[in-house]
């Protein structure tokens, strides 16, 4: 309870865009709000194969409708996205579309910035948490999410297809080297450096793969995880405090 508006962090959750997972980012969620002065939203969004593309980017702009007629209880000027996995990249994504006007950051962890391309080989086969996607489980993945006609290339579902321009000026990503999205994280950064986007940062995490702080089994892993929403944290107290 706050008699201020409040700045407000959305999360959107890994899903493949398929398989349903609202609620898996609640320690996650909980540590920024209890840690901060942000109220955190935990958001769903509608799963092919019933509901393709563009179902999933239509709900996460209208959960930040939802946030802008309501400025009552949210700071409009204090508005920062962030998911992992498909759901970092809708964040990524439809920060791209609303642009730096409306919103202050993005932090998408182990997202895929391009869809479009073929994962590569990460830096490291060897890894503590998380689990390697085959390229014939994300096949499958993007066979439900996309119908045939679609274009992967689409700037709503790689948001690599977007002008730097559009991007915020906090744009923070992290991917765990033994992790097949790691090349299209790291091409992604580059892109942005390349045309001259000064706020992005990369967290390069050793030894995890996919969804590694969901499934730290090790106490180096857990150390990992840890280290990786402090630094989260770090990073929407500085986009508030700005």
């Amino acid at each position: 309870e706050s008699a201020e508006p409040k700045a407000v962090h959305l999360n959107w959750h890994g899903s493949g865009y398929i398989i349903p997972g609202l609620g898996k980012d609640a320690p996650f969620c909980a540590y920024i709000a209890s840690s901060t002065s942000t109220i955190v939203l935990d958001c769903d969004y509608r799963k092919a194969p019933e509901y393709p593309f563009p179902a999933p980017f239509h709900d996460a702009l209208d959960v930040i409708a939802y946030v802008q007629k309501h400025p009552e209880q949210f700071d409009l000027s204090s508005i920062t996205l962030g998911g992992f996995s498909a759901g970092g990249s809708l964040a990524l994504c439809a920060s791209a579309a609303l642009g730096p006007e409306l919103i202050r950051g993005v932090a998408a962890i182990y997202p895929n910035p391009d869809i479009s391309s073929a994962c590569r080989e990460p830096p490291s086969k060897e890894y503590d948490g998380g689990s390697d996607i085959s390229p014939t489980i994300r096949q499958f993945f993007y066979n439900c999410a996309f119908v045939p006609s679609q274009s992967l290339a689409d700037k709503r579902i790689s948001a690599v297809k977007n002008p730097a321009e559009r991007f915020l000026k906090h744009v923070f990503v992290a991917c765990g080297e033994g992790d097949s999205l790691y090349q299209n994280n790291v091409e992604f950064v580059y892109y942005l450096i390349k045309e001259r986007h000064k706020g992005v940062e990369f967290m390069s995490i050793e030894r995890e793969s996919h969804g590694f702080d969901q499934m730290a089994k090790t106490e180096a892993s857990r150390e990992r995880r840890d280290k990786l929403y402090e630094r989260v944290k770090k990073i929407l107290d500085a986009i508030y405090a700005e």
